[in-house]
């Protein structure tokens, strides 16, 4: 597919959204941990199922919105995988890879939160069997967490996948291998970061506002430049592309 000019240049445009949506993904996520400590936020379950009852339409649209937001970066990143597997297969490879297990685990995650959690939620509130009642609540709690999970993966896999990305594209000029490695770092330490930040938080009671906001901002803000420079390359590679197919007639 991504050997035709147009298929690359629609996922480079692709591309520019995506690190539009990126960046401002990164001053919602900074402005919202500066705003509250996300780890004292204790779910009321209880409300939680009474949400996802009550508004079941509205959170399935959501997820299952997340879900076609996630399809779409799988086909940039699938994109990106094509034309760098021209500079070295192995590595390209093993990047897409990683990082379409990233994103397809929480594109399953999303359609469960989507479509399997409202109905479990609809069924606590119309059946009378108590085991089955309690069985319907751990599983709504499961599912959050779950979805937390993913999340995770999705970081740790895409750290992995943009490292190798950014070693197979590593003799291409300008910043886009440094770019793409860069956010892999950034990735990883997020971990580690975020880690600190919940004991803190937790065990002292102090939670440390300033490098929660930093934390989000690298995290989110170099994935939108590691996106966005991977559009610049890819809509290079279209041009060239369809300079062949002109040369060619």
């Amino acid at each position: 597919m991504f050997e035709r000019a147009r298929p690359v240049a629609l996922a480079a445009a692709i591309g520019y959204v995506l690190a539009g949506f990126l960046a401002a993904m990164a001053l919602g996520m900074a402005y919202s941990v500066w705003r509250t400590d996300p780890f004292q936020q204790v779910p009321k379950w209880q409300q939680v199922l009474e949400q996802h009852a009550s508004q079941a339409a509205a959170l399935a649209f959501v997820h299952l919105l997340l879900f076609a937001l996630l399809v779409i970066a799988l086909f940039f990143w699938l994109g990106v995988t094509a034309r760098a597997r021209y500079a070295h297969p192995t590595s390209a490879t093993l990047g897409g890879l990683f990082a379409s297990v990233g994103l397809l685990t929480l594109a399953g995650a999303a359609i469960w939160n989507g479509i399997v959690s409202p109905y479990v939620a609809l069924l606590h509130g119309w059946t009378e069997d108590v085991e089955f009642k309690q069985a319907l609540f751990n599983q709504i709690v499961a599912a959050t967490f779950i979805f937390i999970f993913a999340v995770w993966c999705l970081v740790l896999f895409g750290a992995v996948g943009l490292y190798f990305l950014g070693r197979a594209l590593r003799r291409v000029s300008g910043w886009l291998p440094d770019t793409l490695r860069l956010a892999a770092a950034f990735a990883v330490l997020h971990v580690p970061v975020t880690l600190y930040l919940a004991r803190e938080s937790l065990a002292r009671g102090h939670y440390v506002r300033w490098l929660a906001v930093v934390n989000e901002l690298t995290l989110w803000g170099a994935l939108a430049v590691a996106t966005y420079f991977c559009a610049r390359w890819l809509r290079s590679e279209a041009r060239s592309l369809f300079a062949a197919a002109r040369a060619a007639r």
